[in-house]
């Protein structure tokens, strides 16, 4: 089971997201992100435990006065444990206009997390064949996000 937490507000208290964050690490071993205003930082599996993803990324002193956070602990249930499969999962546009998943290089379009197993993936990604890739929206999450996405109504 996936821990998710995140904040939305004028001004996110940086210390209470670290509590709450680290206290979301026990729900998930394999990887572990953080977005905040239009950054992503990603670990995985030795580099996923909260506390000290945050102290190797110095996450807490680049936090200016962030406004939106989306924290996750990813206990994986399909997917390897990669940082192309750690969440929080980012939507972008690449060079030739594919759509493509967590590409910190690239801006995002969407950014979301997911908890739990979507057993009919695969006939989700067949409704947009085109526009998702096979191999970058290889996982569950990937396909739900996608699909929310380009749904147009």
């Amino acid at each position: 089971m996936c821990g998710i937490s995140g904040f939305i507000g004028k001004k996110v208290n940086k210390e209470k997201m670290k509590v709450i964050v680290i206290m979301n690490d026990t729900r998930g071993k394999h990887s572990c992100g953080l977005y905040y205003d239009n950054l992503v930082f990603y670990g995985v599996d030795a580099n996923s435990k909260m506390p000290d993803f945050l102290t190797s990324h110095q996450i807490p002193n680049k936090l200016k006065n962030p406004t939106i956070m989306l924290a996750h602990s990813r206990s994986a249930t399909m997917g390897t444990h990669t940082k192309e499969n750690a969440h929080p999962i980012t939507i972008g546009l690449d060079e030739d206009n594919n759509y493509v998943t967590n590409r910190g290089d690239l801006p995002f379009l969407m950014v979301g997390v997911h908890n739990g197993v979507i057993k009919n993936y695969i006939d989700l990604r067949q409704r947009h064949l085109k526009e998702l890739d096979i191999v970058d929206f290889n996982i569950d999450s990937k396909v739900l996000l996608g699909n929310i996405f380009l749904e147009k109504d």
